[in-house]
């Protein structure tokens, strides 16, 4: 069923941007809400005793130990619902405002709340870093269209900012991939599941370099959500509704 929390954002979302003729906003708050109650069913079921509850795991590339795993843990569980609840919040209080191109702008909110659904999710390294990206790409085009003054020069901004941190996880991320055990039933040489890349043991000089790879990858969305006068952020650049969207994803 956890399933569910990705497939009705997003195939909403493709609805939208792709068919003028639906109720944009209609739409998006149902798809918000269809999430919303589908949480709290995966709630009520939530095994608490420390292990993954709700886990689906199919494979994806199994020469490369790459697969369609997801599960929800106790942090991963608060963090889904606090997603989740926001999001009718959030299409909610843009009702007031005229957006103009609606099916994408509500159809950008549900992509982003569909990846952020898999990145609270996902059990497999590769899988993690598709959701993490594809959580960003609606923000750039929210901050590109619905931008005010200087809308281009903070979406770049914001561009780089973000590409090169994720860079940075993606080397750390390979690095820990290459010293994973060989996959005897699939007869991949490594693995990126949950599980296999934990269990690494790697020296102090090379976990130094991953954890900074992490670190910068993560700590490059600090900016999202400050600015200056004269450094403005896509947060600080956009309608409130659309700040609200740009710090649930930072």
């Amino acid at each position: 069923m956890s399933l569910l929390l990705l497939l009705i954002p997003f195939l909403a979302a493709l609805a939208l941007l792709f068919t003028r003729a639906l109720p944009a906003r209609s739409v998006a708050l149902a798809a918000s809400l269809a999430n919303l109650a589908v949480t709290s069913v995966l709630l009520a079921g939530f095994n608490g005793d420390g292990s993954f509850s709700h886990e689906i795991n199919v494979p994806w590339v199994p020469a490369a130990g790459i697969a369609l795993h997801i599960g929800l843990d106790g942090i991963s569980m608060l963090l889904v619902l606090l997603t989740n609840l926001l999001a009718p919040l959030i299409i909610l209080s843009s009702f007031g405002r005229d957006y103009g191109l609606e099916g994408r702008y509500y159809g950008l909110v549900l992509l982003m709340l569909g990846a952020l659904n898999g990145v609270f999710m996902a059990m497999d390294g590769l899988l993690f870093y598709v959701f993490y990206e594809l959580a960003l790409i609606p923000i750039y085009f929210i901050c590109a269209i619905w931008g005010g003054k200087n809308s281009i020069r903070v979406t770049l901004k914001f561009f780089i900012y973000t590409f090169v941190g994720s860079l940075f996880m993606l080397v750390a991320l390979l690095a820990v991939y290459l010293k994973t055990p060989a996959i005897v039933e699939t007869g991949a040489a490594h693995s990126f599941a949950w599980e296999h890349l934990v269990a690494v043991e790697l020296d102090a000089n090379t976990a130094w370099w991953v954890m900074l790879g992490f670190f910068l990858a993560f700590a490059v969305k600090c900016p999202c959500s400050r600015s200056t006068p004269g450094n403005p952020t896509p947060v600080s650049a956009r309608p409130p509704e659309a700040r609200c969207c740009c710090r649930v994803s930072c």
